[in-house]
């Protein structure tokens, strides 16, 4: 019978989706700054979330460790497992989000404009956030289902969508809140293009994944396929992750795209079924996870 693992939950779940969408708004502020000449409502507002919500993740981490002892062990030991060293990236790229938060918060300016080595090392350290989400999972030898550079590279993807998705979002929200009229479509379109093409590639990557892990001499790698595509996690798989996350959002910024227009309800939208399918597809992932003491009877 299938021994799947039950100690990583929604809360780690939670975690990793939190962190991801962070780095991937932040990374969306850069892009936006850096492509559009400086301070802009679409680089403000990725900043803005980054820190609060890689705060958030930190605080879900916290939790599922139970103990503040055993964070404190996780920091002051950054080299006894992939936990700690994220602890060191986690708090660094907390450290340098925040400063920029603040100054959003601070100044009533345009003060994002300049170039400066705050917006480098949070490049380097959103980028570090967002592939250590999968790292984690790639380190844990015992579950056979994640033990391949894949999944790193799926939660790197996933996490530069959701971070698009919570910035248009969250942008929206506050246009309509200011009451501002049009937002800048320019800005919105460029999004809409590069989340098409992180689409694409995390279907490529989801893909592969599933095809190389079905094929794997680990019968539990092959049992964790069967269960996400086949299983009990099948209808939550195929309709939040796939059709809801995926297959949706992509339309939806197809039709924005191809169109030329901005609706704020449709990117609304687009952005909810990224935030659900994002968040679905790690709790799957954690929850597909069988341990390789499980062999498939014949």
């Amino acid at each position: 019978m299938a021994e799947l693992q039950t100690s990583w939950g929604w809360l780690i779940a939670i975690y990793l989706f939190l962190a991801g969408i962070s780095a991937g708004a932040y990374l969306c502020a850069f892009v936006s700054w850096s492509r559009f000449g400086g301070d802009n409502l679409i680089s403000r507002v990725g900043i803005l979330l980054a820190a609060p919500c890689l705060g958030l993740s930190i605080l879900f981490l916290f939790f599922d460790l139970g103990n503040p002892a055993n964070f404190m062990n996780a920091f002051l030991r950054p080299y006894s497992s992939m936990i700690s060293v994220g602890t060191w990236v986690l708090t660094i790229f907390f450290i340098v989000s925040g400063i920029q938060w603040l100054k959003c918060i601070t100044s009533r300016d345009k003060t994002l404009r300049e170039w400066n080595w705050v917006w480098f090392v949070g490049f380097i350290f959103a980028v570090l956030t967002a592939f250590y989400t999968g790292v984690l999972l790639w380190e844990m030898r015992g579950i056979p289902f994640w033990n391949t550079i894949l999944i790193p590279l799926l939660f790197l993807t996933s996490a530069l969508s959701t971070g698009i998705g919570a910035v248009l979002i969250s942008s929206i929200a506050y246009n309509a809140w200011k009451k501002d009229g049009q937002l800048d479509t320019l800005n919105l379109h460029y999004l809409y293009k590069i989340d098409l093409l992180l689409i694409i590639i995390e279907v490529a990557i989801l893909l592969i994944y599933l095809l190389v892990m079905g094929q794997s001499t680990h019968p539990a790698a092959v049992n964790s396929v069967q269960i996400l595509l086949t299983g009990s996690l099948a209808p939550a798989f195929w309709i939040l992750v796939i059709v809801v996350g995926l297959v949706l959002p992509f339309y939806l910024e197809w039709s924005l795209y191809k169109k030329d227009i901005s609706k704020h309800l449709s990117s609304a939208l687009a952005a909810v079924c990224l935030l659900v399918g994002g968040l679905t597809l790690r709790y799957l992932i954690l929850s597909a996870g069988t341990l390789e003491t499980f062999r498939l009877l014949l």
